[in-house]
């Protein structure tokens, strides 16, 4: 199992969610967050004018995945952020040991599995 973190600009959160919907991704957390931009170095030109706003408009897509389909949605969410601006965005891509559900403290490796388990009391999941 992936974990894939993704910081994107807001403006294009709606189209890159629906692009992974339809790409079959079993479930999307968005979460708008303030990163505080960081100093460039000397090597990096920034126009005054886009030095002004110290926060950036930016989500935070999270999700997990099968590690067969790290690629298909990795390169989705590129497809959908890319503007080719300072500021397009970030992946990460991490390694999922183990997922618990706290409601019936069920460990699994899959999302599939996860997922089948939705519905299921307790007693059922044991």
């Amino acid at each position: 199992m992936k974990e894939i973190k993704a910081y994107i600009r807001t403006s294009v959160v709606e189209k890159t969610v629906q692009a992974l919907k339809e790409k079959g991704c079993p479930g999307i957390i968005t979460v708008t967050v303030h990163p505080v931009k960081r100093p460039f170095g000397a090597r990096h030109f920034i126009p005054k004018y886009q030095t002004a706003k110290i926060h950036s408009d930016t989500t935070k897509i999270w999700l997990l995945c099968e590690d067969k389909d790290v690629d298909i949605l990795v390169n989705t969410i590129i497809e959908c952020a890319y503007t080719g601006r300072l500021g397009d965005g970030v992946i990460f891509v991490s390694n999922v040991e183990q997922a618990i559900k706290i409601r019936i403290g069920f460990k699994e490796n899959s999302i599939s599995e996860l997922s089948d388990l939705a519905g299921k009391s307790p007693e059922k999941a044991a």
